[in-house]
């Protein structure tokens, strides 16, 4: 199956050009390098440079949606300007899924901004800026985990979230996967509630003039977005692929399915260098596969398979002195490279093909980005760590396999609609090439999914169900919550509403059993509001918050007559849950504890918890069981193997508090963030 764009790279604008020189002429003139704007950034550029609008985006990459990030920060300078305000008292939060774009963007944007209007980026990310150097900052780059977590307390930090004047959300169709989307869609309902709060208007903080921008790859229902996030219409702007300046023309080609998912990615993995051969015309080429050993071993498999599959082989002068000064050459440029196979592969293949993944140093994934956007590297073999960050150069991108091993425990999983879409994405890029190809080798039963997923046509449904419970009692402990009343006005600011309005069938399972969810908005309404006492009902069962029923009162505080509301209480297990960031399942598991449980048990208890619970890979196995022979605790519990995601948190837990040595890299990795998340689960 084929299908892509037709038509040019857009030529024809939408009836007009903006020209920077005309628009900007001062300043700011300087932040682009070009000066006409292409149709899409002329279209949606008078209302993020014109207008304080909420505004959503969505369009192919390539387009330059960026720059409507960009133009809504010119805008807040513009009114320092105005104002002759020099102290900058507002902040933009550059809101992403991953860290590697927030780390892409910090640096561009501190040589941008930073050097040309003295703003302070910082990045708030799980491992980066302290509090302090993103209070002194102007521009925050974060993710919506993180976000959401500093914004829970942000009456304990008022003046921080209360400076928040502008919200850039980018590869907004993240919205539509968990745990991501739940914590953005947690987010905006909590900053949209704080822009009209009482505190916030009376004190004339910026973020009661909170605007918020959404940048998104082509999605059918962005009018749905739109209405959430308060967009007016002439503010929604949808492109399809048609508008990409570099015409990307996509192949799902469909398999049949092998008698398990390794077999089948082993099927996959032999036909790769066929579809090289016929796609690439010799050109660099990028491939996704699903694990690190994949990555490896088909990197090893193409390097011995030579020139012939599209990728040249640089075999030229191997003999005499010429060779010889060569192989040199080649040798000093990769003596750097720390991992061995790595190096050896790249001797092998003249440096014409290698492999990428997580289980590197970063100072060898960097290696590796270099010498593919060199065109050293002819054909690269990944994870998805490449699908976001470089502007690659790849002509050619395939995705070897839209199922990825999360390890024991929990098996296959399907990519994301955000992971397909960056990864096809990175085929075609403007400035390399003046088209681009992109291949996706699945099975014949997904074949249609993934082709109306490249399209755009894959509908971003609200993922706020699968963490209701968490974000119900978080609002309850920041505030936003104290009542019925205030619970129903959250209900009805989030995604999750409109969407139930827009397609009831999707959320059935929300619904008391037995009831038919009929169209009429009221008793849609009706059910979401019995679905949310329900889930308090829930919370009140496990000690985590309280409903006490209390007299109503007026606006002067005096009590109404025959008035009764019912106020929502925070306790201890909930302000807990709320501020570790813990599930609900962990606070029942851990409720469920005996008061004179053993130390082993409490451990156990501990590192059963979902948090701590990462699949057990297959070449994480003997490193694992090696430990588990040397930590104090196993035998009581009748550990023999670690076959289960809790036996690893047990034995890596164990390893960390013994100060015991690990080994294995991808293990390391994983110690420190287990031993943090098992110390705030105990605290409960």
């Amino acid at each position: 199956m084929i299908f892509g764009p037709n038509r040019e790279p857009c030529s024809q604008p939408l009836g007009f050009a903006v020209d920077l020189d005309r628009e900007l002429g001062g300043k700011f003139r300087n932040l682009w390098p070009y000066r006409i704007l292409n149709e899409v950034q002329s279209a949606f550029w008078p209302v993020c440079f014109n207008t304080d609008h909420n505004v959503v985006i969505a369009a192919p990459t390539g387009v330059g949606k960026t720059m409507a990030l960009e133009a809504a920060i010119c805008r807040l300078l513009q009114e320092d300007e105005g104002t002759g305000n020099g102290r900058k008292t507002w902040k933009a939060v550059y809101v992403a899924p991953v860290k590697a774009l927030c780390q892409q963007r910090l640096v561009d944007w501190q040589r941008r901004f930073g050097t040309r209007f003295g703003l302070k980026c910082a990045e708030l990310t799980g491992d980066s800026a302290g509090m302090r150097e993103v209070a002194a900052s102007q521009i925050i780059l974060t993710t919506p985990e993180k976000f959401d977590a500093v914004s829970r307390d942000w009456r304990d930090n008022l003046y921080l979230l209360g400076s928040v004047r502008l919200v850039l959300i980018d590869e907004a169709h993240f919205l539509g996967e968990d745990p991501r989307g739940s914590a953005l869609e947690a987010l905006i309902c909590r900053l949209k509630i704080m822009k009209s709060h009482k505190v916030i208007m009376d004190k004339g903080l910026p973020a009661s003039k909170l605007r918020i921008l959404a940048a998104s790859a082509t999605l059918p229902n962005v009018e749905d977005i739109g209405r959430w996030l308060e967009a007016p219409p002439e503010a929604i702007f949808n492109f399809d692929y048609t508008y990409r300046p570099v015409p990307l023309e996509i192949h799902v080609l469909g398999y049949a399915n092998a008698s398990n998912p390794f077999l089948f990615q082993r099927t996959l993995e032999g036909r790769a260098p066929e579809v090289i051969g016929r796609y690439s015309e010799g050109k660099a080429t990028l491939v996704f596969c699903g694990s690190k050993k994949g990555a490896e071993a088909l990197a090893t498999k193409l390097a011995g398979a030579g020139s012939g599959f599209g990728f040249g082989n640089k075999q030229v002068g191997r003999g005499g002195m010429q060779g010889r000064s060569q192989q040199r050459l080649e040798a000093e440029r990769f003596s750097n490279i720390q991992n061995h196979k790595l190096k050896d592969l790249l001797l092998t293949s003249d440096g014409a093909v290698a492999f990428h993944h997580a289980g590197l140093t970063a100072e060898d994934r960097t290696c590796v980005e270099t010498l593919f956007q060199q065109g050293v590297v002819r054909t690269l073999c990944s994870t998805s760590t490449l699908a976001q960050g470089i502007n690659s150069p790849a002509f050619l991108a395939i995705i070897l396999g839209t199922t990825f091993w999360r390890g024991t425990g929990t098996g296959y999983e399907d990519l994301p609609v955000s992971a397909v879409l960056q990864m096809i994405g990175r085929a075609g890029r403007p400035g390399y090439d003046d088209r681009g190809v992109a291949v996706i080798m699945t099975s014949k039963d997904k074949d249609l999914m993934y082709m109306s997923m490249a399209e755009g046509q894959e509908v971003v449904e609200s993922q706020l169900p699968a963490r209701f419970h968490e974000s119900l009692n978080a609002e309850v402990c920041s505030n936003v919550i104290s009542d019925l009343g205030d619970a129903i006005r959250w209900l009805r600011s989030t995604f999750l509403w409109v969407r139930t309005h827009r397609n009831p069938d999707y959320y059935t399972a929300l619904l008391p059993r037995g009831t038919v969810c009929r169209d009429a908005d009221n008793s849609i309404g009706e059910y979401l509001k019995a679905y949310m006492l329900r889930i308090l009902a829930e919370l009140e069962a496990e000690n985590v918050l309280r409903l006490e029923k209390t007299v109503g009162l007026s606006r002067d505080g005096a009590p109404i007559e025959n008035q009764e509301t019912e106020t929502i209480v925070p306790l201890v297990a909930g302000r807990v849950m709320s501020k570790t960031l813990v599930s609900f399942e962990t606070i029942k598991i851990l409720r469920a504890v005996p008061s004179d449980a053993s130390l082993e048990d409490l451990l156990y208890a501990c590192c059963g918890c979902p948090e701590v619970c990462n699949p057990v890979r297959k070449a994480e196995k003997r490193p694992l069981n090696d430990l588990l022979k040397r930590v104090r605790f196993s035998k009581g519990l009748g550990i023999k193997k670690c076959t289960h995601p809790s036996h690893k948190a047990f034995v890596l837990v164990q390893a960390c508090l013994g100060n015991l040595e690990i080994v294995d890299f991808t293990l390391k990795v994983c110690d420190n963030p287990m031993c943090l998340i098992s110390s705030v689960c105990a605290e409960e």
